[in-house]
């Protein structure tokens, strides 16, 4: 347990790799500590946050877009600069069927102040996840827009779905035929 609280301070501590920039998604809110928002970066899936969590990325200089996903979306887009720190306060409020949220680049000294409050997410393999700064993309891209990003398993959920609703869509329709009848 020391060792992961001695790397979670390294990490609040830390200053972004040369050439690189470095983002820290906080949510040191409690309120709605149990809702879980999940975040995207330029179409990546890097996580969800829980109240008093944190995330961190260290990205290529560029342009992106951090959305955070509830009820709603909600996105803050930025140009990032290789040697900056930066701050995004996500704050959840009340949806109706689950939470939503709201991003806001925030200042260091409150972003620092934020990050204080919250605890590190682990996050599988972040150091692997290639997220693409707008930069990267080829002049075609920019023509004809970023290739859409698909999670495979809304997909997988989506086929599940619509297969369990096949059975229940032909029982209806069978009753209401046998009911007007």
């Amino acid at each position: 347990m020391a060792r992961n609280k001695e790397k979670e301070l390294k990490i609040k501590q830390m200053l972004p790799p040369e050439g690189k920039a470095l983002a820290y998604i906080v949510r040191p809110a409690f309120f709605g500590k149990v809702a879980k928002l999940g975040l995207e970066c330029n179409g990546t899936y890097i996580g969800t946050t829980k109240g008093q969590r944190f995330i961190y990325l260290i990205l290529n200089p560029g342009f992106y877009t951090f959305v955070s996903i509830g009820e709603n979306k909600s996105n803050v887009q930025s140009t990032l600069e290789a040697g900056k720190t930066y701050f995004i306060l996500q704050k959840p409020m009340r949806g109706v069927k689950k939470a939503r949220s709201e991003l806001e680049l925030i200042d260091e000294m409150t972003g620092r102040n934020a990050l204080k409050k919250c605890s590190l997410i682990e996050v599988i393999n972040i150091e692997e996840a290639v997220i693409p700064s707008s930069f990267e993309y080829t002049q075609e891209d920019l023509t004809t827009g970023p290739l859409p990003s698909v999670n495979k398993s809304i997909i997988t959920m989506a086929i599940i779905m619509g297969t369990c609703m096949i059975p229940t869509i032909i029982i209806t329709i069978i009753a209401l035929i046998i009911i007007w009848r």
